[in-house]
C-alpha cells in the first residue's frame, strides 16, 4: 500500500516522512487514517513514518532533522541493514 502524493484527492500527501514521527498510518482495509500517536502542538507538523523497503528508499533522502534521523525513508524494521552497509 502506498500514500500517493501526486494525487490531488489524496490530504496524506500534505504530511511529510519523519524518523521520529507524530503520526501512524492505520489501515482498516476499507480505508487509511493517519492518526496521532502523540499530543502534538499548534503549529506542529504533521508527520508519519513512509516505511519504504530498502529496494525503494535509495533515491528518497529524509532530512527530518530527527536526533536519530536514519538518512533515509526507509521503514525503521530495517534500519540495521543500513549500518550493515557502512552508511
Amino acid at each position: 500500500m502506498v500514500c500517493d502524493g501526486k494525487t490531488r484527492q489524496n490530504r496524506a500527501r500534505y504530511i511529510n516522512h519523519a524518523c521520529d514521527p507524530n503520526c501512524a498510518l492505520d489501515n482498516t482495509g476499507r480505508a487509511s487514517w493517519i492518526v496521532a500517536t502523540r499530543d502534538i502542538q499548534a503549529g506542529e507538523e504533521l508527520s508519519y513514518d513512509y516505511g519504504f523497503a530498502p529496494d525503494a528508499c535509495g533515491e528518497y533522502p529524509c532530512n527530518c532533522g530527527a536526533k536519530h534521523c536514519c538518512g533515509s525513508i526507509l521503514a525503521w524494521e530495517y534500519w540495521g541493514l543500513l549500518e550493515r552497509q557502512g552508511r
